[in-house]
C-alpha cells in the first residue's frame, strides 16, 4: 500500500475525504509499513514472526480489542508462509502457528493475522488511486 499522507497537526484532514489519510478508514487503524533495508528480501514467514514480536511489546494490552491486517499485493504471502513453517515448525523457533485459508493464528497469544490480499488495477501507475482503492476495500472488510 503507498504511503498514507501524514495527518495535519489541527486535525483538519478528519473532514476533509480529498486528504488520504488515516481518518479515511472507517475504524480506529494504526498502519505500520514493512519498508527499507530491514524488510528487504525477508520471507513472509518473517513478517509474520516481526509482528509477532512488536504486538507483544507495548501493544499487547491492546490486543483483545483489536485485529491485525496484513495487506498484500502478494497472492501467495499465507501459502509460502505457511511452506516455510512447515519446514521449521518442529526446530526450536518458540511459536506455535496455525494457518487457515485467510489468516494465521499464534496459539501461545491468541494474535490472528488476516491477511488482506488487496489488488488494484491501478498499482503502480496512481498512488493516490492505490490509496482509495485499498482505504475502500478495508472498510468493507472490517465492516463484515
Amino acid at each position: 500500500m503507498p504511503r498514507m499522507t501524514t495527518c495535519k497537526p489541527d486535525k483538519s484532514c478528519e473532514k476533509n475525504e480529498k486528504i488520504l489519510c488515516i481518518h479515511r478508514f472507517k475504524f480506529p487503524a494504526v498502519i505500520h509499513y514493512c519498508r527499507g533495508s530491514n524488510f528487504f528480501k525477508r520471507s513472509d514467514l518473517w513478517i509474520i514472526l516481526y509482528f509477532i514480536k512488536i504486538l507483544l511489546g507495548p501493544l499487547a494490552s491492546r490486543l483483545s480489542i483489536c485485529r491485525v491486517i496484513v495487506v498484500t499485493r502478494d497472492k501467495k504471502f499465507l501459502e509460502a508462509a505457511e511452506k516455510e513453517w512447515n519446514q521449521i515448525k518442529n526446530d526450536q523457533s518458540g511459536y506455535k502457528l496455525a494457518f487457515n485459508t485467510a489468516s494465521v493464528v499464534d496459539l501461545k497469544s491468541g494474535i490472528e493475522f488476516i491477511i488482506e490480499q488487496i489488488e488494484c488495477k491501478n498499482y503502480g501507475t496512481d498512488a493516490a488511486g492505490n490509496q482509495h482503492c485499498a482505504i475502500e476495500k478495508l472498510n468493507k472488510r472490517m465492516a463484515r
